[in-house]
């Protein structure tokens, strides 16, 4: 099973490294075959957290933002499921990573991972999830359930 770790990354205050290794170090004793898809380890998003204050021609810019777009949507759909990292940091590149999961028909679990609730969650992404939660035991269920099910 191939998991998509989405969520903040720029605006997120170590780039969202930390939340991300915490779960899969958590997810992976359940699913040992499971393939953890971190957007921190593309090179395209390293390149944008080291371009981004440098960047002063807009055309160069625009180009490498359509370039992480592209890589994100590309590798969101070639994965069986999404976990979507639920937090006052998280912008609209998480919101569309899910909507377009969940428009192809991949599983989006959502995650809160601080004292955001649910109701303050962008509409769109709050309905894009399956199932949203707090608990990693109810998280390791819904994980269980795509591999045995198909569920929207």
């Amino acid at each position: 099973m191939k998991i998509y770790l989405a969520g903040a990354i720029e605006k997120s205050p170590d780039g969202g490294r930390k939340v991300r290794q915490e779960l899969k170090e958590l997810l992976s004793p359940h699913f040992p075959d499971a393939t953890f898809v971190d957007p921190c380890d593309f090179t395209i998003n390293r390149q944008f957290r080291s371009m981004q204050e440098i960047i002063e021609n807009v055309a160069d810019w625009k180009s490498l933002i359509r370039d992480i777009i592209h890589n994100d949507i590309d590798t969101v759909l070639g994965c069986n499921a999404v976990i979507t990292l639920l937090d006052k940091n998280i912008g609209h590149g998480t919101t569309i990573e899910s909507v377009v999961a969940f428009y192809a028909g991949i599983p989006v679990i959502g995650y809160l991972i601080d004292d955001t609730k649910e109701e303050d969650l962008y509409p769109w992404l709050r309905a894009s999830c399956s199932v949203i939660t707090n608990n990693i035991f109810e998280l390791i269920e819904a994980l269980n359930r795509v591999k045995t099910e198909t569920f929207i």
